[in-house]
């Protein structure tokens, strides 16, 4: 499940950029 582990860490740091480029649409 090593995968699944870097799939969701690599998701959450794009979530990150999003919120950052685009804090009106981070909640």
């Amino acid at each position: 499940m090593d995968i699944f582990n870097c799939y969701k860490l690599l998701l959450g740091l794009h979530a990150h950029v999003i919120g950052r480029m685009w804090p009106m649409n981070y909640r």
